[in-house]
């Protein structure tokens, strides 16, 4: 299972039950991974997304507009 923006506060939550109510696999996407804290579970994949595409800088479009992060 995929989770973009895995520090966001709604996904904190989904991430916890996913852990404890299943078995599924998880990749984790955020910017900063200390941000995320301890996170005691082997089936969690951690990948900080800036660093591993070298991006500078994430924009993300949607319906109610956009948000520029750097």
């Amino acid at each position: 299972m995929l989770i973009l923006g895995a520090n966001g506060g709604i996904a904190r939550h989904v991430i916890e039950r996913v852990l404890k109510d299943t078995d599924a696999r998880l990749t984790l996407y955020l910017r900063n991974a200390n941000r995320l804290g301890k996170l005691n579970a082997e089936r969690a994949r951690i990948v900080e997304a800036m660093k591993v595409t070298g991006l500078k800088r994430l924009i993300l479009l949607a319906p109610w507009g956009f948000v520029e992060s750097s």
